[in-house]
Parts: C-alpha cells; structure tokens; sequence
C-alpha cells in the first residue's frame, strides 16, 4: 500500500503542500478553517507522519529557537510586582527558568498589575511577540485569569487556576497524602485527623480528602481517625474540632492551623503531634509532613510548555491535563518519635 504524502493531500485539496505542511502543525499562518480541512482530509486519506521528518523539523525549529532566544512569560498577579519572589513561588521559576534556558528560551516575570485590564496586557504580550505563557499560583489561593488565550500557548504551575482548565503542572496531593498516612501508621499513630480547609481540598479536586480516606480503608488499625473537611483554621474552632475528635496526630496543609493550637496553648509535639502536607515556605525543620518539589514542578511546566509551541498548539485546550510531580516526606520537630497520649486534659 502506497503511503500518503502531504503532497498527496494538497493534490486533493487544490492547495500547497506548504499550506499542508503549516495546517499540520497547527501554525497560526493559516486560517483555522483550513487547519481543520487539511487535518480531516489528512485523516481520510489515512496520512501518517514521518518520525524521522518530523525529528528533523523539529531540530530546524529549535535551532531557530535557539537563534532568536525566544522569550517566555512568567504571568503573576500577586499584590506587588515582587511580591512572589519572597515565597515558595520563586522556586517554581528558578526550576522553569534553567529548563527553559536549556530549550533555548528566556524566561521573564509578566505583572499584570502594570496594566488597566488583561485585554490590555493581552495585547502587549502579543505585540512583543511572546507566545508562550507560564501561570504562576494566582494570589489568594485560586481564581480566574481573562487574557486572550486564542494568541498563547499556556501551561498552569499549581491549582490555583480554576478558569479558564489549562495544562497544569501541579503538586502530587494524593501520594503526598498516602505517604504521610504510611509513615505516621509505620510510627505507631492510630488516632489520626486530616483538617484540611473544605475550599483548599476542593481546590485539589478532592485528591487530599480521597486520597486519606482511601488509606484508612486499607488499614482496619486507624478506624478510630477521622476526616474533618470543612473545619475552619480558627481557634475557637480548632478547639472545639480537638476537644471532640481528640487525636493523635494532627494533618493540615498550611500553617494557620498550628498557629491556632499554640495560642490555644497546646503543646507540639508533647501533647499533639501535627503534620504538614505542604510544609511552610522557609520552614527550618519545625514542621514534620511533604515538601514541594517546586523546582521539578516548574520544570516540568516549562518542558510542557515548550512541547505546545513546537507544534503552535495555541487557545484553550480540548482535553486540559495535569502533569503531577510527587513530593518528599521530611522529618520535622512537630512529629516527635511516638504517638502522644490521648487529648482531653485541656480545657
């Protein structure tokens, strides 16, 4: 069986093969309209790509990559412009930034606080010729960003982003989960609690709250743990929810929740061990629990990014995935070395 060319194709659509060649890499140069002509008649006809043409095209475009060191943005929104460069946001960038650099590209922080709206900031990028954008984590813990996303290719570091659904390089928050369930049962805690913020594990779509529930199914040992999912991180709370749950252990994502069980004057770890599932940006080893692989994380980010331009894969897209990168468990002074005795002295 003859294999179909891209000339055959343009043979049956009356159009170059250029045209053929440029709709097949979903490059802005042709009309969407002709994109998708050329793709389904491409599939018609049964055409196949050449991997090793393709190898070859894709070496041309990252030399010229490479020529014109092609810029990235690092999209913020944060309350100042520097404003991210103080929390564990920056190690994100220092991970995108050394593998951007290895691809050829530059890496720069876009603040859309220079602008009146992001139509306006839209339309900047584009005008500098910046078609690849990285979302650094939005202040304020999630939310929505209204750029003209038909003109980018984008990629999301974090959840925060939950408009518009982007490719998303993200923290891995079910085995971060497991691990911590693993090594605390391994420890001989019995009695554990999850406190996560309802609006944190709904942020993660549910991968904290599954994740732990799955764990006590599989261990018959930790019946007597519970899930607390929509506690709020206050002291009043926060007392109330131990005076009735009474643990062992405590697990949390944050650092509100500790805050709170010292001015209520408990004890970590002599009367309540707690546990972290995203350790503090600058912890010194207070906090026992998950560090991020933040730099692997933004790595991964910009690795996918650069897959996207290679092949002009720009706008909104179909099917969003979400690239996850596993944390690593870190001992801290909060955990102790056994389980506390039971909670119910303090008043």
């Amino acid at each position: 069986m003859t294999k179909v060319s891209q000339r055959d194709i343009a043979k049956a659509l009356k159009v170059s093969p250029m045209t053929v060649s440029l709709a097949l890499r979903n490059s802005p140069e042709v009309s969407e309209m002709t994109r998708q002509n050329v793709k389904s008649k491409a599939a018609e006809m049964g055409y196949q790509a050449d991997p090793g043409l393709s190898a070859l095209n894709n070496w041309r475009r990252r030399k010229t990559i490479n020529e014109e060191h092609t810029t990235l943005a690092f999209i913020t929104n944060w309350e100042t412009e520097d404003h991210w460069k103080k929390s564990y946001v920056r190690h994100f960038f220092e991970g995108a930034t050394e593998t951007a650099a290895q691809r050829g590209y530059k890496l720069e922080p876009f603040w859309l606080g220079n602008y009146d709206n992001q139509e306006q900031a839209s339309r900047v990028l584009h005008a500098r010729g910046i078609r690849g954008l990285l979302i650094a984590p939005l202040f304020g813990e999630s939310g929505g960003l209204d750029l003209d996303w038909s003109k980018f290719s984008a990629v999301a570091v974090g959840p925060t982003l939950t408009r518009p659904r982007l490719h998303r390089a993200i923290h891995d928050y079910a085995s971060g989960t497991q691990d911590v369930v693993e090594k605390l049962r391994e420890m001989g805690f019995r009695k554990l609690a999850l406190g996560a913020p309802y609006r944190i594990d709904e942020m993660t779509e549910f991968r904290i709250s599954g994740a732990f529930l799955n764990a006590l199914h599989r261990y018959p040992e930790l019946a007597g743990s519970q899930l607390i999912g929509r506690v709020e991180e206050t002291a009043d709370n926060v007392q109330n929810w131990l005076q009735e749950v009474k643990p062992e252990v405590v697990i949390t994502i944050g650092d509100v929740f500790p805050e709170a069980l010292r001015q209520l004057g408990w004890k970590i770890p002599e009367e309540i061990a707690h546990v972290s599932l995203r350790i503090p940006y600058g912890d010194q080893n207070e906090t026992a629990g998950i560090s991020y692989a933040a730099k692997e994380i933004g790595s991964v980010a910009a690795a996918k990014l650069d897959s996207l331009l290679q092949v002009n894969e720009l706008g909104l897209p179909a099917h969003p995935v979400d690239l996850t990168v596993r944390g690593f468990w870190t001992p801290g002074r909060s955990l102790g070395t056994r389980p506390g005795a039971a909670i119910g002295s303090q008043q």
